[in-house]
């Protein structure tokens, strides 16, 4: 009797297919048998989508980061051109007054004028200019 121990055999099931020995022993070895290929799969989907939507959201903080300075460059231009805004409308009230004034000034030479017109239109009775050396009354 020179057996060492009794040898395993796969026997298939009822009706089904035969196992292998040494597929059946990996089987059972296998944490998750024969799902393993499939654990592997979604766990490579998910890396690979943690990846693009990591890649995605770099990507989008990138352009939020352009738009930001671009935001930042047009809202100081804002700024200068409301300074420069003030600017011209305290130098338009400043015209304004000064055209007032000449309008007053305006004013009182058409008056001037006009006496000076009524006197031509008056005609010898005008006063003739003083000689050198002549008073008038």
């Amino acid at each position: 009797m020179g057996e060492a121990g009794p040898h395993l055999k796969a026997v298939p099931d009822a009706g089904g297919p035969e196992i292998p020995a040494a597929e059946a022993a990996e089987a059972e070895t296998t944490p998750f048998g024969r799902y393993g290929l499939i654990a592997v799969g979604i766990a490579l989907v998910c890396a690979i989508g943690w990846g693009v939507t990591a890649q995605r959201a770099s990507q989008l903080a990138a352009g939020l980061a352009a738009a930001e300075a671009s935001l930042a460059a047009s809202t100081a231009r804002v700024e200068a051109l409301e300074g420069h805004l003030g600017q011209v409308q305290e130098r338009t009230g400043t015209l304004v007054e000064e055209m007032g004034a000449l309008m007053g000034q305006m004013g009182s030479l058409a008056a001037e004028l006009e006496a000076l017109g009524l006197l031509v239109e008056a005609g010898p009775e005008r006063p003739q200019p003083a000689e050198p050396g002549e008073r008038r009354p």
